[in-house]
């Protein structure tokens, strides 16, 4: 049995006005950890409330931290926020066989890697590790749509040993001064580019208000902004979303309420692992050595193709994303991503 001891940090500030999905990423996190140290700020909105309805549901595992948030410049609030919560966890919990997770409030963890994640957690105790860095998922506007670009990183720390140096830094999107990194391949599903649309444009609003403040925003960086996004690049994903993500999936997306629905058939050229295969939501799945024998009234997905399939029957799908920083995907995910280019859900 393991003796490692898992712990939570994260932080929060109008989740309810800019509509982010708080509420499922401490979902999320709280079977994995035995308390969770949350750091809420100076609220407009319904935020604490519904926080403090939730930590009764959970008996009380959250140690809720009202800290004001003070005005700063290019978003260094994010990380000495973050690490207010951080050192609090420490306050109470120094031992060596400590770990904290850490999510950002747009960010959810699935059920499905519970397991592996203490796993890996337990073997970076066990072997000088001090940090564990794990993949991502960056779903741009809408759950079904994974950006690629180089400018999406594609893992981060978001597991660190407690008792050691490491802090947030910058924006809070990663930690420094670890020593000894371990690669998880469990994904962070970051959700921060859905929401109502409303609430995503104050969100964004505020968001720069982070790195300019007083509004010190010239006219042509937003257009730049905006027209960098509109150039965004994605790949389809029509794959498993954590459990607590259901009900806010199928209230945002209004015309994909019936998802994970099954095709009929689907010929297959090439090998999928026999973990995978039972996954696909079709009827029947023919396993053909040659495109010529596939059967013509279902779609033909190529995994392993040729120079020739390569030339002439194209995939956008490549073994990683376009960020110089990503490890090759694992084969299972480059196989997910090739079923749902041809609208093909797997479970």
């Amino acid at each position: 049995m393991s003796k490692t001891k898992i712990y939570g940090f994260g932080l929060i500030k109008n989740g309810v006005k800019f509509d982010y999905p708080f509420m499922e990423s401490l979902r999320s996190m709280a079977p994995l950890v035995e308390k969770i140290f949350f750091n809420v700020g100076d609220c407009e909105d319904e935020t604490l409330l519904k926080i403090e309805e939730l930590n009764k549901e959970l008996d009380n595992k959250i140690t809720i931290l009202e800290k004001p948030w003070p005005k700063r410049e290019f978003g260094h609030v994010l990380s000495e926020m973050t690490n207010y919560s951080l050192n609090e966890l420490r306050k109470k919990h120094s031992e060596d066989n400590v770990w904290g997770i850490y999510l950002q409030s747009d960010e959810v963890l699935s059920e499905r890697d519970y397991g592996q994640i203490k796993s890996d957690i337990d073997h970076a105790q066990g072997n000088g590790f001090d940090a564990v860095r794990f993949r991502y998922l960056h779903f741009w506007q809408s759950h079904f749509e994974i950006a690629i670009m180089k400018r999406w990183y594609p893992h981060e720390v978001r597991a660190v040993k407690i008792n050691s140096k490491i802090e947030s830094w910058g924006d809070a999107q990663g930690f420094r001064n670890y020593k000894k990194v371990f690669e998880s391949d469990c994904h962070i599903y970051h959700y921060g580019h859905i929401r109502n649309e409303n609430a995503y444009v104050d969100k964004m609003t505020e968001f720069f208000k982070l790195y300019y403040t007083g509004m010190r925003l010239k006219r042509k960086t937003w257009q730049y902004f905006v027209r960098s996004f509109d150039r965004e690049k994605t790949l389809k994903y029509f794959g498993h979303h954590p459990e607590v993500m259901k009900n806010r999936i199928q209230r945002i997306e209004v015309k994909y309420r019936d998802t994970y629905s099954r095709v009929k058939g689907v010929n297959i050229v090439g090998e999928l692992s026999k973990e995978f295969t039972p996954k696909i939501l079709a009827d029947e799945i023919f396993q053909v050595e040659n495109f010529r024998d596939r059967n013509k009234d279902y779609p033909t997905v190529i995994f392993n193709p040729n120079n020739m399939q390569k030339l002439f029957r194209p995939s956008k799908v490549k073994d990683r994303s376009e960020s110089p920083l990503c490890r090759p995907w694992p084969k299972d995910f480059v196989s997910l991503l090739k079923l749902s280019e041809k609208n093909i859900w797997s479970n």
